[in-house]
């Protein structure tokens, strides 16, 4: 089976990345060699406040080159920015250039802290633009986000989430992921490695386990194949 990891984070060059390609490099080929992980999309963090756009893409593309070159392996991978939301995003031209490869999903970060008007500023976003969200790092919303409000948002119109591998073995998120997959919801996964060690304690047997105790074969096959809605 073709496996992707919808969270690597072995990108060089990022403060919430791997420190340098050696290191990254190590790190994929742990996840290939076993889990037979073949694609990998890396979402670093871009912040509207106060990263450069061109800066920040030129050091991703040039990030993603390096690894491509070096890589001991045949993979696909792609760099995209998980924006953080802020009351002023870029504009229109700039976030069409962020998008998903074949999509119109643009990978989105809500604060960890709930700030009032974050629920208004991601329904404008949806709302009032072209594009269709991805939250990254999804597991972390049910901790954070009081269930009327986590509710609301996931209920916008073309929502998906990005989860970690590792959240599936929480029951108080399976829960949570259970009512998502009965609505729909694109749900993908990623590892979120950002080390060789971290790499080395992901095992693929062990989440398919967990998935067999506690979904049904039609949600693994769900949780497994998932994409985004092509554009």
């Amino acid at each position: 089976m073709k496996r992707m990891d919808w969270n690597c984070k072995l990108l060089p060059g990022f403060p919430d990345q791997v420190a340098n390609i050696e290191t990254a490099l190590q790190g994929m080929q742990i996840l290939y060699e076993q889990n037979g992980i073949t694609e990998f999309a890396f979402f670093p963090k871009y912040d509207p406040a106060s990263d450069v756009q061109t800066v920040f893409q030129f050091r991703a593309n040039a990030a993603l080159t390096a690894l491509q070159s070096r890589l001991p392996f045949t993979a696909k991978l792609f760099v995209r920015p998980t924006v953080y939301l802020r009351d002023e995003l870029p504009d229109a031209a700039i976030l069409r250039r962020f998008c998903i490869p074949k999509t119109d999903y643009l990978a989105v970060s809500l604060p960890i802290s709930p700030r009032s008007d974050t629920e208004n500023l991601l329904a404008g976003l949806v709302r009032h633009s072209p594009y269709r969200i991805l939250l990254s790092e999804a597991q972390l919303l049910p901790i954070f986000y009081p269930q009327d409000v986590l509710g609301r948002i996931v209920d916008l119109p073309g929502i998906a989430l990005q989860i970690s591998f590792q959240s599936l073995f929480s029951s108080d998120f399976t829960v949570f992921l259970h009512k998502m997959l009965q609505k729909g919801v694109p749900i993908l996964l990623g590892s979120g490695v950002n080390s060789p060690e971290r790499a080395n304690r992901l095992h693929f047997d062990e989440i398919l386990q967990t998935l067999e105790e506690n979904f049904t074969k039609t949600e693994i096959d769900r949780l497994l194949n998932a994409g985004l809605p092509r554009s």
